[in-house]
C-alpha cells in the first residue's frame, strides 16, 4: 500500500533517514500487511524513537494502537519473538499501554491514555504529532476533522504547522484527499475558499 504512504517524517524528525531508509516508505501503517506493520513497530523500538516528549507520545500511540486497531492481522507473539530479548528489556514507560499479553485490547482502550491529545482544538505541537500518529495507526477521520476545524476556527493555533502537515499528507495519501473533498462539501463558500487556498495542496 505504499502508494498511500503517510508522511512519517513529520512524526519522527530525529530519525537518521540515511540509516533507516525503509521508514521513509512505511506509508499509512494501518494499511500495511501484517509483517510490514510489525516491522514498523520493531523499528520504532530498535531506533529508540522515543527521545523527547513529542516523540514519546507519537511512538507510544503507534505501539499501542496498531495491534488494537487491526487485531486480526497483528500477531503479538511474532512481534515479541522478532524483538527477542530486546522486548523484555524495554522500559515500561517506552511501551506505554502496549501489552501483547492482552490481545483483546480495543481501540477505545488504546486511545484512553491519549484522549487529551486526540481532541479539538489541535493547539500544540504535541497534539499535532499525536493526531498524525493516531491517524497513521488507525485511519480515524476524526483526526482530519479536528485538524481542519482548528485551521478554520482557532486563531492561536500553529496554522502553518497544520498547513504543512496536512498538505504533505494530502499529496501523499488518497484517504486524506477523499476526506478533504467530503469536508469541503460541508463548508460555506468562505471556508471552502480558505481551505482550497491552503499552501502546498496539489491539484487544488
Amino acid at each position: 500500500m505504499k502508494s498511500a504512504r503517510l508522511m512519517f517524517l513529520l512524526l519522527l524528525p530525529c530519525i537518521s533517514w540515511s540509516q533507516n531508509a525503509s521508514l521513509s516508505d512505511i506509508g499509512s501503517v494501518y494499511k500495511l500487511p501484517t509483517d510490514d506493520a510489525m516491522d514498523v513497530l520493531i523499528q520504532l523500538v530498535e531506533i529508540e524513537a522515543l527521545q523527547n516528549d513529542n516523540q514519546k507520545i507519537v511512538g507510544s500511540i503507534i505501539l499501542s494502537v496498531l495491534p488494537a486497531s487491526n487485531p486480526e492481522a497483528f500477531n503479538c507473539s511474532r512481534f515479541i519473538e522478532k524483538l527477542g530479548n530486546e522486548y523484555k528489556e524495554l522500559p515500561e514507560a517506552m511501551l506505554g499501554p502496549f501489552i501483547c499479553e492482552e490481545p483483546n485490547l480495543t481501540v477505545d482502550e488504546a486511545l484512553e491514555p491519549y484522549i487529551d491529545f486526540i481532541t479539538y482544538p489541535v493547539d500544540s505541537s504535541v497534539k499535532l504529532d499525536a493526531h498524525w500518529a493516531w491517524y497513521a495507526a488507525t485511519g480515524d477521520e476524526l483526526v482530519l476533522r479536528n485538524l481542519l476545524n482548528t485551521y478554520l476556527r482557532v486563531e492561536e493555533a500553529c496554522r502553518h504547522c497544520i498547513e504543512w502537515s496536512f498538505s504533505s499528507n494530502f499529496n501523499a495519501n488518497s484517504d486524506v484527499r477523499a476526506f478533504f473533498g467530503r469536508f469541503l462539501d460541508e463548508q460555506d463558500p468562505s471556508n471552502k475558499a480558505r481551505l482550497l487556498a491552503m499552501p502546498g495542496l496539489s491539484n487544488n
